[in-house]
């Protein structure tokens, strides 16, 4: 008699468990909708991952470089013949890393 009831009582509890997941878990088209939603987003990541880049905006214009680091020890050792001597507190690497600065403004700032 202890297992007709043991018996009825866990097939009780599984039907109160799975009627529970039903009511509060996802059901499967949320589910499914949120999958493809998902797929959709990383298809989308990945075309725009692998299109490549215009020329325009691969190779920068003369007169749009930018010189830091080496390239801006080098280009004031084209300008000045020496490396940098600040005047006026100017910060040349900031100004010329940040922005194109002229040779005009590398002599202002540097050159003795």
């Amino acid at each position: 008699m202890n297992s007709v009831f043991t018996i009825i009582f866990v097939l009780c509890a599984l039907q109160v468990a799975a009627s529970f997941r039903q009511s509060f878990g996802p059901s499967m088209s949320e589910e499914s909708a949120s999958m493809q939603l998902l797929r959709e987003l990383q298809h989308n990541m990945m075309e725009s991952a692998h299109r490549p880049m215009p020329r325009a905006r691969r190779v920068p214009a003369p007169g749009e470089t930018r010189a830091c680091g080496r390239k801006l020890i080098s280009l004031v050792m084209a300008v000045c013949g020496d490396l940098c001597n600040p005047q006026e507190g100017k910060d040349i690497a900031t100004e010329c890393c940040g922005n194109q600065c002229s040779d005009d403004y590398i002599r202002s700032a540097c050159c003795p």
